[in-house]
Parts: structure tokens; C-alpha cells; sequence
């Protein structure tokens, strides 16, 4: 074998490498046992709680609805791809109390010295009042680590460091149908292995006086496009299957499916709150006389996950 065909082989080995996501169960599809109650997040392996706080774990096969997918006892959602997500804190209690919750997992490789890594995570606030009142905070980050982060003193408040990327101060997230994505980039010392999400900002430099957040989809790599378009296979497939029309509707709404399954359909006004949840087969049409002019949003699953979501509007 020439030398140039060993550089072209180990050129497609390496870039099949870094191209990958290098967090472990991104989604949290895979468990140790079906979650039966709240602070289970460890039956979501590898990942787990960083500090004494207690971080959630949902999955549709719990049909109690105690930590169950859609419903739960922290609100209603779906996930963003797939059957599970995972729910946790990042503030919580009176102020200056500074009670945080976070979760760590071993990364599939080491991070290399010099490279930029992406990363993506996708979150909404949880919906468990009836108003759906939260106040939401602007605490997130993502921290990489040569080992577990050093939680020396802490208990279940503020892990002090500075995470490699973070939210921008004051963008307090109060969306709870859609997933909103957290993303930014890094140059790697070295050596890091282990990721940690979570509010590192004390109290008093968190906007926000409280916020229990959905996450699902987390992503690192090399590759920006991987992170950026972490979707299903189920959501790229959308367009092909399905139809959604008019947009603007005005009497009714017409869902027609190229495929003989059954879905769901969820409208959400423009406060988030579920005005229509609906099972159908194959077609269904909605009759929306009931509802005002504006705007909308919608949702569509299947039984593998979403399948398409966005804004429609009535004229």
C-alpha cells in the first residue's frame, strides 16, 4: 500500500471520529429500569447527579404519569426526539438560598489540546402550575472537565467555576412548547473528559427567581452541522410524509399523513397553553371556528417521536 492511500485512510478514520457526538446517551433513551419517581436520574446511564441535588428522569414507559412522557408531575411535553428527557433546578427556594441541581456524564473520548469543540443542549421550561407561571431564570452552562468537577463544600447549592460556555446573561427562558437550543464553542486544553450542565452563577447573579427546565438532545463535537442539526431521523422525514394546510386557516385545519399510522396533533396558543390534543389516523380535520385570529403553534408526533412542529396562523 502506497503512502498515499495510508494518508487517505487514516484522513477517513479520523474524520469519522471527531465527527461523532461524543456524549453518551444524548437523548436519554437508554436506562438501567423504567424511572418510578422523581430524582432517578441515574437510571438514565451513565449519567448522573453531580452534587446532593436531584435531578429528574421522564420516560414514556413509566405509565403511572409520576415521571412519565408526555404527562408528569411536573407539566406536560413531549420530547424533543425520541421516548425520554431529563428535568432538573436551576434555582429553586428563597433568594440567596442558592439550591442548584446538576448532572455529569463520562464522555465517549478526550477532548485534544488546541481543537474547538460545539455544543448544543435543548431545553423548556416545565408547565406544573395551571398557569403556567414560571418566572424561568437565564442559568445554564456546560462544563467540561479532566475528571468529575471538584465539588468540594458544595451540597446541593453552586458549583463555583466557570463553564466553557453559557447562556447569555439576562436571556431568561420561558418557552415551554418548544426546545430551545443552548449552543457555543471552545477551544480544549486538554483532557477533559467529563461533561456537566447545570447554573453555575450564584443567586445574585441569576436573572430569574425560579426555573425547573426540560433538557433533551445534548451534543459535542467537532463538527458545528452535527450539533446544529441534531434532529431524528423521524423529524427529517416530515416533509416527505405529511401535510398541514392552509396556513392561514381560517374555518378549519386539514392534517393529511402519505402514511397509514397514528398520531397526535397539540395546538398552543401564543401563551403555551394546550387549546387542542387530538389522536387520528391516516387524516383529520380540525374545526377551528372556536378559535381568534393569530397566531399558533403545533406540534405532531408519531410513536417514535416528533414529527414535525412550528406556527401556523388564522386569518
Amino acid at each position: 500500500m502506497n503512502n498515499r492511500c495510508k494518508l487517505l485512510i487514516l484522513f477517513l478514520i479520523c474524520g469519522k471520529c471527531y465527527s461523532q457526538n461524543l456524549v453518551p446517551n444524548p437523548s436519554f433513551e437508554n436506562y438501567s429500569s423504567c424511572p418510578t419517581n422523581i430524582s432517578q436520574l441515574a437510571n438514565a446511564i451513565p449519567w448522573q447527579s453531580t452534587t446532593w441535588g436531584t435531578p429528574d428522569y421522564f420516560n414514556q414507559c413509566d405509565v403511572s404519569a409520576t415521571v412519565g412522557v408526555p404527562y408528569n408531575n411536573f407539566g406536560f411535553q413531549y420530547p424533543r426526539t425520541g421516548v425520554a428527557y431529563v428535568g432538573f433546578w436551576t434555582r429553586n427556594g428563597p433568594p440567596n438560598s442558592n439550591y442548584r441541581e446538576y448532572l455529569t456524564a463520562p464522555l465517549l473520548d478526550t477532548l485534544q489540546a488546541g481543537v474547538r469543540y460545539y455544543v448544543t443542549i435543548h431545553i423548556n421550561i416545565s408547565c406544573y402550575t395551571p398557569t403556567c407561571n414560571q418566572a424561568g431564570t437565564d442559568g445554564f452552562g456546560i462544563y467540561l472537565s479532566t475528571g468529575n468537577p471538584d465539588t468540594t463544600g458544595v451540597y446541593q447549592d453552586v458549583i463555583s467555576i466557570n463553564p466553557q460556555v453559557e447562556n447569555p446573561a439576562g436571556n431568561i427562558i420561558i418557552d415551554s412548547v418548544n426546545w430551545v437550543p443552548i449552543t457555543g464553542s471552545f477551544i480544549a486544553t486538554g483532557g477533559e473528559n467529563y461533561i456537566t450542565i447545570g447554573n453555575f452563577r450564584n443567586d445574585s447573579n441569576t436573572t430569574g427567581l425560579s426555573g425547573y427546565y426540560f433538557m433533551d438532545d445534548v451534543c459535542l463535537s467537532t463538527d458545528s452541522l452535527l450539533c446544529n442539526t441534531f434532529v431524528s431521523s423521524n423529524e427529517i422525514k416530515a416533509e416527505l410524509i405529511l401535510d398541514l394546510y392552509p396556513n392561514p386557516f381560517y374555518n378549519e385545519l386539514n392534517i393529511s399523513l402519505k402514511s397509514y399510522e397514528t398520531c397526535e396533533v397539540t395546538l398552543f396558543d401564543s401563551m403555551s397553553r394546550i387549546l387542542l390534543h387530538q389522536k387520528f389516523t391516516n387524516s383529520i380535520r380540525l374545526n377551528t371556528d372556536q378559535l381568534a385570529k393569530g397566531i399558533y403553534l403545533y406540534e405532531l408526533r408519531n410513536k417514535n417521536g416528533v414529527i414535525k412542529k412550528g406556527i401556523i396562523m388564522k386569518g
